[in-house]
């Protein structure tokens, strides 16, 4: 607008507002617009602040999933073919990330071990590795995350033949067999466990 332009629809609004209201209504309007412009730098700068500190993705088959994870393993037996499963952590923020885990339960058959005060989340670890006839293997190919890379979180079950342990094989697996045919819509085995991603100091 040319400044007579201005002039004229000042000239205008003067005569027809009269000057305190026409004076009041310019305050206002520069109140207003200012507590805008604040609001909106506030707003951008925290949502900004959010999304630069922290941006962590998981991925399980191309899926996103929660940090509480369980993994089903539907029939178990000797000579079994390897079962494994696994969950990408990808770090999309600019600051490092420390990956973790702890165990909640495992059901294995009709048994199920929770942590607690009797068995923490490395016993049941160990358990899983060593006191069956199979092995329940658990753990993370990188615990820290730079920004913008990846970490592999495994669950895998092996059940080879043992000869010096064919007597437990054979009990174990008609175990399994007796559950599968009386479940037959629970897994043989059922792990939970919590993935934590922490902000590397």
């Amino acid at each position: 607008m040319k400044k007579k332009e201005i002039k004229i629809v000042l000239n205008r609004l003067r005569k027809t507002l009269g000057l305190k209201t026409l004076f009041i209504l310019i305050v206002l309007l520069s109140f207003n617009t200012y507590a805008w412009f604040v609001f909106s730098n506030h707003v951008d700068t925290e949502m900004g602040a959010k999304v630069r500190a922290w941006n962590i993705t998981f991925l399980q088959n191309e899926e996103d999933v929660t940090q509480s994870l369980t993994f089903d393993i539907n029939d178990i037996y000797p000579g079994m073919t390897n079962y494994h499963d696994e969950v990408v952590i990808t770090n999309n923020g600019d600051t490092n990330a420390v990956v973790s885990f702890e165990m909640n339960s495992v059901r294995i058959l009709d048994t199920t071990y929770t942590v607690d005060a009797n068995n923490s989340s490395d016993d049941i670890l160990d358990m899983l590795e060593n006191d069956f006839p199979f092995k329940v293997l658990i753990g993370v190919n990188n615990t820290i995350l730079v920004p913008f890379s990846s970490s592999t979180f495994s669950v895998d079950v092996i059940w080879n033949f043992e000869e010096n342990l064919d007597s437990v094989d054979t009990l174990w697996g008609e175990n399994a067999y007796t559950y599968n045919h009386t479940h037959p819509n629970s897994p043989s085995i059922s792990i939970n466990l919590t993935i934590h991603i922490d902000q590397a100091n």
